[in-house]
């Protein structure tokens, strides 16, 4: 069973990213931790420079699983958890231009 994650600012409670992971969302966190700390002098305006700028103030994103499905569909929720989020007014570090065409030209060949 694979999950779709927020990572979420513990200073004003804004969802900043949406993923998705087949592990524990713990090891996803410290993935994402690790990956920031890194790249030390990324960009304020990036997700690796947010997350460095929460770990200089003792802090961690809050991560939150909010949905639930079997590998190949997850992506799908991912997209739309994406698309949600982005309406509703969230600045998300999520690439804006994900086409879920793509996935499922890749995934879904020859299923009916």
């Amino acid at each position: 069973m694979a999950s779709v994650y927020i990572l979420k600012d513990p200073i004003n409670n804004q969802v900043r990213y949406v993923g998705k992971t087949n592990g524990k969302l713990s090891n996803r966190l410290s993935g994402h931790i690790y990956d920031a700390r890194r790249s030390p002098r990324a960009s304020v305006e990036s997700m690796g420079g947010w997350i460095n700028k929460l770990l200089d103030l003792g802090l961690k994103p809050l991560i939150i699983t909010i949905d639930h499905d079997n590998e190949g569909m997850i992506l799908i929720w991912e997209k739309k958890w994406i698309q949600f989020f982005q309406e509703y007014g969230c600045d998300l570090y999520n690439q804006p231009n994900f086409d879920i065409r793509m996935f499922q030209r890749k995934h879904m060949n020859g299923v009916h």
